[in-house]
C-alpha cells in the first residue's frame, strides 16, 4: 500500500497569544493564519486513506517517542501531502478546517530552507550583504 508524507505545525512561540484558539476568535481578533506563524514539529507517513482525525486521536492518545511538540490542540495544522497536492487542515474548536493556500506557501519556504542548507553559498551571499551595525 503506498504512503503519504504528513507534517505536524504548531505555532511558534513569538505567536504564542494565538495557541489554542479557534478560527472564529482569531478572526475577530484580526489574526490570520499563515505558514510563516508555524514551525513543524513532526514530519512522518501514514496510509493514503488517513483522515485528520485519526492523526489528532494518534497524536493525543499514543504519541511517537520522537515527537517533541505538545499534544495536538487548538491552533495546530495538520498538512497531508496526497497525491492531488497538500492540504493544511486546522485543528479547530469543533473538527478541522481546510486553510487554502496555506500548504503552498509552506512548501515554498520549506524548499528554499533546503536549498539555502544543501548551498552554503547562499547562505554566504546573504552574509556578505549584510551590514555589520
Amino acid at each position: 500500500m503506498e504512503e503519504i508524507r504528513f507534517e505536524i505545525l504548531q505555532l511558534k512561540d513569538e505567536f504564542r497569544e494565538r495557541r489554542f484558539r479557534g478560527l472564529r476568535e482569531l478572526s475577530q481578533k484580526g489574526f490570520a493564519v499563515s505558514a510563516e506563524q508555524y514551525r513543524q514539529v513532526y514530519s512522518g507517513v501514514c496510509p493514503p486513506d488517513v483522515l485528520p482525525d485519526d492523526i489528532f486521536a494518534r497524536f493525543n492518545l499514543d504519541r511517537p517517542e520522537d515527537f517533541h511538540g505538545w499534544s495536538l490542540s487548538v491552533g495546530d495544522i495538520i498538512l497531508l501531502h496526497q497525491r492531488d497536492g497538500s492540504h493544511a487542515y486546522f485543528v479547530d474548536s469543533i473538527g478541522f478546517e481546510e486553510i487554502p493556500g496555506f500548504s503552498m506557501r509552506h512548501d515554498l519556504e520549506a524548499s528554499l530552507a533546503q536549498e539555502t542548507l544543501e548551498r552554503p553559498e547562499a547562505m554566504i551571499i546573504t552574509l556578505r550583504g549584510a551590514s555589520r551595525e
